[in-house]
C-alpha cells in the first residue's frame, strides 16, 4: 500500500480509477469475468493452501473473515487507518535513507549497478519489454528494455539521460 500523502490516491485501481495496480479482489473478479473456469484464492501473508491431488483448501491464519472483507471491501477506510497509524515508520525509513547524489554521480552509480544486471536478467528485459521513465532528485533518465535481443541492443540495457529543461 502507498501510506505516503503525495502516492495514496494511486492504491488499487486509483481514488479516480487512474491507478495501473490492482488488488487481489480486484484481480480474482476480473479473472472470474474474463476466465469463469478457473478457481481463484485470496492469498494473503497468513494464508495457507493445503493441495491433496486435485483438492485444493485455502484458509487464514493471521486474518478472520470479517477481517479480511474489511481490508479488501472498506479499502479507503482501512488504508486511511494504516496511513495514520504509520506515519512514524515512514519518517524513520526515511531517516535511514541514502543522500540523493548529484545527477552524475546517481547515473554512474545506477549505470555501475543496473547494466550488468539486467543484462544477465533476461525475465526482466523481456518483461518491461520497452521504455521505462525514472525521476530521482534532479535525474531524469530512460531504461530501455529492449523487447528482444537485437545488433542495437548489444546485450540488453541502455541507461539514457532525458534533460527535461
Amino acid at each position: 500500500m502507498f501510506l505516503r500523502d503525495e502516492l495514496f490516491r494511486y492504491n488499487g485501481t486509483g481514488k479516480d480509477d487512474d491507478s495501473i495496480f490492482t488488488d487481489q479482489k480486484q484481480f480474482l473478479a476480473h479473472m472470474k469475468e474474463r476466465l469463469p473456469k478457473y478457481d481463484g484464492h485470496l492469498f494473503v501473508p497468513g494464508t495457507v493452501v493445503d493441495v491433496q491431488g486435485s483438492e485444493v483448501s485455502v484458509s487464514q491464519s493471521l486474518y478472520t473473515d470479517e477481517e479480511l472483507t474489511r481490508i479488501f471491501d472498506e479499502k479507503w477506510d482501512y488504508l486511511e487507518e494504516q496511513r495514520a497509524n504509520r506515519q512514524q515508520e515512514l519518517r524513520d525509513e526515511e531517516a535511514t535513507r541514502a543522500p540523493v547524489l548529484p545527477p552524475d554521480e546517481m547515473l554512474a552509480a545506477i549505470k555501475e549497478w543496473w547494466e550488468p544486471l539486467l543484462k544477465k536478467s533476461r525475465t526482466i528485459r523481456l518483461g518491461v519489454g520497452g521504455n521505462v521513465r525514472f525521476r530521482i532528485g534532479e535525474l531524469d533518465m530512460v531504461v530501455d528494455f529492449p523487447a528482444r535481443r537485437s545488433a542495437s541492443t548489444r546485450g540488453g540495457v541502455h541507461l539514457l539521460v532525458h534533460d527535461p529543461r
